[in-house]
């Protein structure tokens, strides 16, 4: 499942794109679901509508959180990554690190020259739309 604070980001990036109407389309990867389930027979059923998906090419591997599109055929995706962080007993909390089957994914975005990127915040999103000329 994902983290918490990485939907929350996700969410920043969204709101802050649309608020500012920057000249970029930002597109959600909704690539993962969970489920909540209390029988066997409900886990069965969502076992089989996650097969059927993935089957169905609706559900990729390793596919990033983010793609973005602006005028002149630009575009690029984007990963949203935890930050570190620190509980309260100043025990620190790694930031995300990408999957096996993001890092496939990248490896090939790198081969056919797209514009990807792993970000922890806001503004590293911002940056890397500044870096690749959308904003």
């Amino acid at each position: 499942m994902r983290d918490q604070l990485e939907r929350s980001i996700q969410s920043e990036i969204m709101l802050r794109i649309r608020a500012a109407a920057m000249p970029v389309m930002a597109l959600p990867i909704p690539n993962g679901i969970w489920i909540p389930t209390r029988s066997d027979d409900e886990k069965e059923i969502v076992r089989r509508i996650v097969r059927r998906m993935k089957e169905d090419g609706l559900l990729l591997p390793g596919a990033l959180d983010l793609a973005f599109v602006w005028g002149g055929g630009g575009g690029g995706i984007m990963d949203v990554k935890r930050p570190a962080s620190y509980d309260l007993f100043r025990h620190r909390k790694a930031p995300g690190r990408p999957s096996v089957d993001q890092k496939e994914l990248v490896k090939r975005a790198a081969e056919l020259g797209v514009n990807y990127a792993f970000v922890h915040s806001w503004q590293e999103c911002h940056q890397k739309l500044r870096e690749w000329g959308a904003v």
